[in-house]
């Protein structure tokens, strides 16, 4: 039910974006564009719209794209970390010519309001007061000023010389409380507008407008799991990021960036399943239902899982190496060889090195 709630959400966008004049620009990949050296991975739809940005295209496209945004991936392990948003998600957007904003605008908030059926007096604006060219034209009644620090409103996107200013649109839920939906953003070089993206994610919009607890009930892999459980949640986010780099053929290594973060991303994975007492059973189900629900039943689960219990042997390799070390060192300070200082700085540099221990379980192996 929830992958068809989705789908209808991007086929109204779609619709309304056709009958608008607006032509479909196919999605990339999760790798951006060869020219763009600013992201590893697409995190957002203006990154399949930079080259018509930087090229000075005046056509009105529009697009859909699978998002991937590693920003838990430093912080899932600590131990009170809590995931707001998952790593991968939904998003649909288009670029708009700057002749055609002030058009446009409205014809959005029709597409809310009659397409989308959201109540008029739910639908709010965030903006910066300054930015009038963002918000003239829209019902005062649904405009709020000034509410966030300013970088909220302000947009980078790794084009020199490029940035923007937006507002974002928001959905009022029955405790009155806002929540941000997706934005519309005015995109300028230091001589001119270059145009405007207007765009909003899946699961973000499913949830706002459904009022649903949090965002992870707009995700179909939760069917079946405790979504309330947060160290399952950061294995399921672990999992759709593994899914999502997997999908375009990436191998975990250290020979460059990209497979850097796939090799950390299987690494954390292992960790989480300990934490969450799933075996390698478990971890498999999670993945076919990453697989089902965000990838068409496409991915190749049986390379998945060889990797996965790669990155786990490796880790229980680099433990048990560390131990018998560590037991070699104590020894060299119980006779002297070593004072308690040189100890703990060849641990350290043990822990670093070729016998990684994760730095949120090293407590247990220097005590």
């Amino acid at each position: 039910m929830l992958n068809s709630d989705r789908q209808n959400i991007e086929n109204i966008f779609f619709d309304y974006m056709k009958n608008s004049g607006f032509f479909y620009k196919p999605e990339l990949t999760f790798l951006p564009s060869k020219t763009d050296k600013s992201l590893y991975f697409t995190n957002a739809t203006v990154a399949n719209f930079k080259d018509d940005l930087l090229n000075g295209n005046n056509r009105k496209l529009f697009t859909k794209q699978k998002c991937l945004r590693l920003h838990n991936t430093s912080k899932v392990l600590d131990k009170d970390f809590q995931v707001e948003w998952l790593s991968l998600f939904n998003m649909v957007g288009c670029l708009i010519p700057p002749e055609h904003l002030d058009y446009q605008k409205q014809n959005f908030i029709k597409m809310l309001t009659e397409a989308y059926k959201i109540d008029g007096k739910k639908l709010f604006f965030l903006v910066n007061s300054r930015d009038v060219n963002l918000y003239k034209n829209i019902p005062t009644q649904m405009l709020v000023f000034d509410n966030h620090p300013e970088k909220y409103y302000n947009w980078t996107f790794g084009m020199p010389e490029v940035d923007g200013q937006g507002l974002t649109f928001a959905f009022k839920q029955k405790n009155g409380k806002l929540i941000d939906v997706g934005n519309l953003i005015q995109i300028k070089n230091s001589e001119k507008i270059l145009g405007y993206e207007f765009a909003f994610g899946l699961e973000c919009f499913q949830w706002a407008k459904e009022g649903y607890t949090s965002i992870f009930d707009a995700y179909p892999i939760f069917d079946g799991l405790d979504k309330n459980n947060n160290e399952l949640v950061k294995c399921v986010d672990t999992v759709l990021g593994i899914s999502a780099i997997e999908s375009v053929n990436i191998e975990p290594s250290n020979k460059d960036a990209r497979g850097q973060i796939l090799k950390k991303l299987y690494r954390n994975l292992v960790y989480l399943a300990e934490n969450c007492s799933l075996n390698n059973r478990d971890v498999r189900n999670i993945f076919i239902k990453s697989s089902q629900s965000e990838f068409d039943a496409q991915l190749n689960i049986s390379r998945i899982m060889k990797n996965y219990s790669g990155s786990k042997a490796l880790v229980n390799c680099q433990r048990n190496a560390f131990s018998t070390r560590k037991e070699t060192l104590i020894e060299m300070y119980k006779s002297g060889q070593i004072n308690q200082a040189k100890l703990q700085e060849k641990l350290l540099k043990l822990a670093n090195g070729t016998c990684y221990i994760a730095p949120h379980e090293r407590k247990k192996y220097f005590n």
